[in-house]
């Protein structure tokens, strides 16, 4: 094997040296002689730490612990590793003759302390991903950390025999989150403190069978614990508890810095009467994308209750409005010539055409002319179609 350059001219990329690093590794479990790899072991080793940490960040935390056996040189070095991956998927393995392993060998904790010990444990973490973690055995989970700045949490359980959805509390205190990440049906309490930090947050709740009421007050709970964040992307779910609240007013914050909101699915006609509820909490609120448009059974007209009142952001702010997935339709066409009518600061509105195999060229034409034709109370603003 060539010598290793740890100058950035390297014409030897990383995947190479892991590629090398595995054959080593497959080579010492075989149990074959040291000096058959012995070389090879030598090059690698003689990189500085930064190097093998980012070798390290690309192979499964249980192999990388493994290098331990190496030789001294390896034998703390996974302890300082970059990343750790505990991968729960290990422990829904087939046994050895292809039966299931029984429920009371599964994803346990001791107890709650041990999850903060865990946590407590990374001085220096700054991203954390919770993937498929099914949260048994536990009432209480604490993160926190000054240092993180991504956290990621996924509970959507896929295995069909937890039946539990009784859920825990999870306590995230991290002055320094930026990007805050949740896919799930809030089985669980979550509750971000002094969240003051955070630019980045994407909430996707799919739309339950049951639980809607207990469903529609998490969702509230978590938005007003992110209140401050200031690019923010919603599923409809999140629309819908706003609708569903028994009162608006005294359950949605206020988001003082939020400029940018994204809605990531087809809104119908609750979602959207939740999204031009939530718009009169948004004061500062500068662009609209609406990434999926609206459902085809949606319907908008004059005089409908949803756009009586004009948020004083879409008056004084709104800059871009971003509508994908256009077919033309006349809630569609409605909808948008009431924001080039009131939005006085518009400066581009973005409209991107349905990808249907057979559009009605017509239509789309007559669309066209009646959105690039309206009086405007922005001058400044140019409507793009795409």
């Amino acid at each position: 094997m060539r010598n290793i350059s740890t100058t950035p001219d390297s014409d030897q990329n990383l995947p190479e040296i892991l590629g090398q690093l595995k054959s080593v590794f497959r080579k010492t479990y075989k149990g074959q002689e040291q000096h058959e790899s012995g070389d090879m072991v030598d090059d690698i080793s003689n990189l500085p730490d930064c190097i093998l940490h980012q070798i390290l960040s690309f192979i499964p935390t249980k192999e990388v612990v493994k290098t331990s056996i190496l030789s001294t040189r390896w034998k703390n070095l996974w302890a300082s590793a970059p990343n750790i991956d505990f991968d729960d998927g290990l422990l829904y393995a087939k046994t050895v003759d292809g039966r299931c392993r029984p429920e009371h060998t599964i994803v346990r904790f001791p107890d709650d302390a041990s999850t903060e010990k865990l946590f407590s444990g990374c001085p220096f973490l700054e991203e954390l991903v919770l993937l498929d973690c099914y949260l048994v055995n536990l009432n209480n989970i604490v993160i926190c950390s000054s240092t993180l700045k991504s956290l990621t949490i996924h509970d959507l359980p896929y295995f069909g025999e937890f039946d539990d959805t009784s859920g825990c509390n999870i306590k995230i205190d991290a002055v320094n989150l930026t990007c805050f990440k949740y896919f799930g049906n809030l089985l669980n309490d979550i509750l971000v403190n002094n969240a003051l930090s955070l630019v980045d947050a994407f909430i996707h709740i799919p739309i339950p069978q049951e639980r809607e009421t207990e469903v529609t007050y998490r969702a509230i709970d978590l938005l007003k614990q992110l209140r401050y964040v200031v690019s923010l992307r919603i599923s409809n779910r999140i629309m819908e508890s706003l609708i569903f609240a028994d009162n608006m007013v005294h359950y949605s914050p206020v988001f003082s810095n939020l400029r940018h909101l994204v809605l990531t699915m087809e809104s119908g006609k609750y979602p959207f009467g939740g999204l031009m509820d939530l718009l009169y909490f948004c004061p500062i609120l500068q662009s609209i994308s609406l990434l999926e448009g609206f459902e085809h059974h949606m319907c908008l007209g004059e005089n409908d209750p949803i756009l009586i009142l004009v948020p004083i952001c879409m008056l004084s702010c709104l800059k871009i409005v971003t509508f994908k997935n256009f077919h033309s339709n006349d809630s569609e066409i409605y909808f948008l010539k009431c924001i080039l009518k009131y939005a006085c600061v518009l400066e581009r509105m973005d409209i991107v055409w349905s990808k249907t195999r057979l559009p009605d060229l017509k239509k789309q034409a007559q669309a066209r002319t009646e959105l690039e034709t309206i009086r405007r109370s922005s001058t400044a603003c140019h409507v793009k179609f795409s």
